[in-house]
């Protein structure tokens, strides 16, 4: 899988809400950093763990790549994502960039950009 691809797939996997399958996307030592995250999480088996509640937090999402750049092992994104939040029906929108990079078809790193302060 080269980056460009695992991008699409970590967006179709939010979408799904599959967080098994946003986790296999990773290398044992891929790093994942998300703003809302309190630390960068490595590997699968943390992935897994950590981000499952910010899946089953959301439903109806929705993603809309914007610009997706990038060949090979490297790719970047610009998009919006928009959710609803589970818990009280509130619905989520902004927009992020992403930057992926990965090594032997796994994701070896994937960074996510965006302003959490409406999200709070």
């Amino acid at each position: 899988m080269d980056a460009p691809t695992a991008i699409r797939k970590i967006c179709d996997a939010w979408i799904a809400g599959d967080n098994s399958r946003i986790a296999e996307l990773f290398a044992e030592d891929g790093i994942f950093v998300d703003p809302l995250h309190e630390r960068t999480l490595t590997g699968p088996a943390d992935i897994l763990t950590t981000n499952q509640p910010g899946v089953d937090a959301l439903t109806e999402v929705t993603i809309e790549l914007h610009h997706l750049l990038g060949t090979g092992d490297l790719a970047l994104a610009e998009g919006r994502m928009s959710a609803k939040i589970v818990a009280n029906g509130a619905l989520m929108d902004f927009e992020f960039a992403m930057v992926a990079e990965t090594r032997d078809g796994l994701i070896s790193r994937l960074t996510e950009y965006f302003d959490t302060a409406p999200l709070h």
